[in-house]
């Protein structure tokens, strides 16, 4: 209002003489200019903010469905376990101390490292090489793994923790193996990525579990790196690599 009374008020210019009405329009101009940019900006920094929430809520919700799956996991693979043992224990008491070594220490891992996304590559092989062992005994004559990892990788490299063991473990929930037919998994590296591929003796569709771990794994992996999990699959042979983080 104060500007209109002005402008209405204003003496009439001498002919000839700038016009007082440009310098206003020219700072309400640039008034109005700093404002669309300051609310520009305002916007931006609202919006990073706003999707750094989410990618965080993200991250936790994936963390926390890993942790349920943990839980679920523990107590079958522990009755499966005890069931071993207490076989062994009659039939091979030395065989039955190994065993219970092992299975110590694949258990300690668990405890301590469930507070973690990631972990050294060297000790989540340590943790699957126990867990393999564990499967080695239990499925006797037929059941077979070759590691074969460079030295200097097991400590240059991370890897979310329990996706080694996950891909092990997903091998021989979804294959029906006997010492007739037993299954072969192969644990390598190459240009940057874990490779574990095994022969296939599928289940029968009726017997065959929702594959819920590899899937947790890829969203793990789709949170944490731009290269996401890869398959291939042939009527012979399941192959997944995974890329080891830095």
């Amino acid at each position: 209002m104060w500007l209109l009374n002005l402008v209405f008020t204003m003496p009439e210019k001498p002919k000839g003489a700038p016009s007082v009405l440009f310098p206003i329009i020219n700072i309400l101009a640039l008034n109005t200019i700093i404002l669309i940019l300051s609310n520009a900006i305002m916007l931006r920094s609202k919006k990073e903010q706003t999707e750094a929430e989410l990618a965080n809520l993200k991250i936790k919700h994936l963390e926390a469905e890993q942790q349920q799956l943990i839980q679920q996991m523990q107590p079958h693979f522990l009755f499966n376990s005890l069931s071993t043992l207490k076989s062994l224990i009659k039939n091979d008491t030395e065989l039955a101390e190994e065993y219970l070594v092992k299975l110590s220490d694949f258990l300690r891992f668990t405890v301590s490292a469930h507070e973690n996304t990631t972990v050294m590559l060297a000790d989540e092989l340590q943790f699957t090489s126990d867990y393999i062992d564990l499967q080695k005994i239990r499925f006797s004559g037929s059941f077979f793994c070759q590691m074969s990892i460079p030295e200097k990788c097991k400590t240059k490299y991370k890897i979310p923790v329990y996706a080694l063991q996950t891909l092990v473990e997903n091998a021989i929930k979804h294959n029906a193996f006997t010492e007739a037919r037993p299954l072969n998994l192969g644990i390598s590296f190459q240009d940057g990525f874990l490779i574990v591929s095994n022969n296939k003796i599928p289940k029968p569709t009726s017997v065959i579990g929702n594959g819920v771990g590899l899937k947790n794994l890829k969203k793990r992996y789709s949170s944490m790196s731009n290269d996401a999990v890869k398959i291939d699959e042939t009527p012979q042979t399941f192959t997944v690599k995974i890329k080891l983080l830095k």
